[in-house]
Formats: structure tokens, C-alpha cells, sequence
């Protein structure tokens, strides 16, 4: 069972309760009053210029590691950014027969219920407003590859990187016709605000360009996954961490995935209504007056997706950082064609 540190963003879902409670709001349009706004609609500025944050993985063990098991560490960190990989995985061991810091205490003593006696690996992810961990399992050659990849984060990224907006995820729960009844309500909804949103004005303006060849549609889906899926272990427990009153219930889980596998909220179903879908789509479709990611809500899901290259080719290219954009024009933005903002048939 995975524990979150970090406090829910969108504790309750509607606007006016969202300022009260986290101020969160506040602060984008704060820094709209302040002139500082770009006209990019949210998931744009987000997969084009928000590096994904990094996890943690670390390794508690307390016998020597033998060859095979340092065989799968070495794995872990050829796919780190620090080794050379593309992921933002920082890999770090800790030997349990030495004393430990105050951080590393807690982390054990949450997870040390898990252990058998064999290393075991525990994935935290971190945010400026606490520490989440993800995901714990003894180290194995099948626990490294659930890590990675699985099937509904590749659609995840497949969808994102062909142009929609969101991708609602939907984990059934224990009732399949509560699952469907959820899923038809995100379809329904989703199809009236795809052709009732419009994109903001004065995109590809000065600080406001678009750099990526990606289509800028106003488009959303629904992926239902299930939650028995042995191959999507990694995304059910970060899920039943974060809400594990709603999961063991047998509710179905709804989370709006933007930007490069950013996850803006995990929503219960019996919380999801029109009006919340209607909110949090014209939020993420809106302008994002607010450039610096720590001070929008959400957090990063784990990717196996190399996003630079596959928004920017092969040369690396990276947008200009927010304080950049603010102060000047950036050089050689690739201008797309904007439609109207409605979804395309």
C-alpha cells in the first residue's frame, strides 16, 4: 500500500471552494492581473515547457546485494537521466545494517511491512508540498519492468502525443456498471465541451508560440483500465495510495492525465458530476496565466517516453524556460496551424 504525504490539491470540486481551500487559483489569476500571462491553453504549456518531476527509487536491503541483483540496480539507473537515460529515475541504495537519516527512517517504517528478506524497492515521488511514495516491491526483473512501462500509459502517451487535451483514465472499481456509467458520463460530457470550448486568443503571439508540430485540438477520451491488471500494478497502487477510502469501497477512480503523464486530481466516482468535468476541462483548455508548474496543481505519473524527442525531433530542442518567456521573444518557434477550437471529426 502506497501512503501520500502530499495534500490533496482539489479537495473539493468546484472553483470557489478550490480558492478557499488551497488559494490555488488564486494564484493563477493573480499572475494574470499582474500581466504576466501567456494565451497557451494549460495542457499545451504543459507537455511543450514542464519537465516531468523526478522519482526517487531506492533500494533497501540487508544482506550484499547478489550479482543478479545488482545486475537489476544497473538497470534502474541506465534508464535515469544521471546515467544517460531519458527518465527522470534517480537511483540510490540503502543498506539497512547502517544507520539511516530521519527521511530514509519514515520511508522504511512505512514499508517495512512488504519486506521478505530479499532487497526491496521503493519508488517516492516529490513535490514542494510533500513527498508521495508510489510504489514498493521486492526487487525483481518483473517488479523493474512494471515500474517502466505498462499498456495504459502507452495509450496515455499515444493519445497525448496525437493532440488530446485529456485523457480521462477511469479504473473500475468493484461494480462494472458503476465503471460504465462513469465512463459514459466523461464520454457525453467530453464530446458537448469539445464542441463548446473555444481556445484562447493570441496563440503563436509572442510568448505565446507553439513549438511542437503536435495538433492543438480541443479534443478528450476516456481509457478504462482495470484495476486486476497484473500489468498495470505500478498505476493502481499509486491510485489506491492516494485514495484508499474511495479504492477499497470498490469505487471506480476517474484522473484527468495532461502535459507528459501529469495527473491533475484522482476523483471517486461518486464525486465526478457534469459540472466537475465541465471545470476542470475549461481549466486545462484555458490560458495558462500561471508559467511555473510547482505552483499548478497535480503531479507526475512515471512515463517510459522519451517527450523532448518525440515533441521536438531528434536535435533536443527545449522551449525557453517561463521567466524567458516573459522577458523576450524566443527565436525559431514552429508556428501550427490553430483550429477553431473545436474538435475535428
Amino acid at each position: 500500500m502506497c501512503n501520500l504525504i502530499l495534500p490533496h490539491l482539489l479537495i473539493r470540486w468546484r472553483w470557489s471552494r478550490l480558492v478557499a481551500l488551497t488559494g490555488t487559483i488564486a494564484v493563477f489569476l493573480g499572475h494574470a492581473a499582474d500581466g504576466l500571462g501567456c494565451n497557451i491553453p494549460v495542457f499545451r504549456y504543459a507537455l511543450e515547457r514542464w519537465q516531468t518531476d523526478p522519482l526517487d527509487a531506492i533500494i533497501f536491503y540487508a544482506n550484499d546485494l547478489a550479482p543478479d541483483q545488482r545486475s537489476l540496480v544497473e538497470v534502474l539507473r541506465a534508464i535515469g537521466t544521471e546515467a544517460g537515460g531519458h527518465a527522470p529515475l534517480q537511483v540510490s541504495l540503502v543498506d539497512l545494517r547502517q544507520p539511516l537519516n530521519d527521511e530514509l527512517r519514515a520511508t522504511w517504517k512505512r514499508v517495512e511491512n512488504q519486506a521478505d528478506g530479499s532487497p526491496l524497492l521503493v519508488v517516492q515521488g516529490k513535490h514542494p508540498r510533500g513527498t508521495y511514495q508510489c510504489w514498493a516491491s521486492p526487487l525483481t526483473a518483473d517488479a523493474i519492468r512494471t515500474l517502466i512501462d505498462s499498456p495504459a500509459r502507452r495509450e496515455i502517451s499515444r493519445r497525448i502525443l496525437s493532440g488530446d487535451a485529456i485523457v480521462w483514465v477511469v479504473l473500475r472499481g468493484a461494480d462494472g456498471e458503476e465503471a460504465r456509467r462513469t465512463a459514459e458520463l466523461l464520454r457525453r460530457e467530453s464530446d458537448r465541451l469539445a464542441a463548446a470550448i473555444e481556445l484562447p486568443e493570441g496563440i503563436g503571439l509572442p510568448g505565446s508560440e507553439l513549438f511542437s508540430e503536435i495538433p492543438l485540438l480541443v479534443q478528450f477520451t476516456v481509457l478504462e483500465v482495470d484495476r486486476h491488471d497484473p500489468r498495470e500494478a505500478f498505476l493502481v497502487q499509486v491510485l489506491q495510495g492516494m485514495r484508499p477510502a474511495a479504492f477499497e469501497s470498490g469505487q471506480p477512480l476517474v484522473v484527468p492525465f495532461f502535459g507528459r503523464g501529469r495527473a491533475l486530481e484522482i476523483i471517486p466516482a461518486d464525486q465526478l458530476d457534469a459540472a466537475l468535468v465541465r471545470d476542470l476541462a475549461r481549466f486545462l483548455c484555458g490560458a495558462c496565466s500561471c508559467q511555473v508548474k510547482e505552483q499548478n496543481p497535480g503531479f507526475d505519473l512515471f512515463f517510459n517516453v522519451q517527450w523532448n524527442r518525440e515533441l521536438f525531433g531528434e536535435a533536443g530542442f527545449q522551449p525557453p524556460a517561463a521567466e524567458g518567456l516573459l522577458q523576450r521573444k524566443s527565436p525559431e518557434p514552429t508556428y501550427v496551424p490553430i483550429p477553431s477550437g473545436r474538435r475535428g471529426k
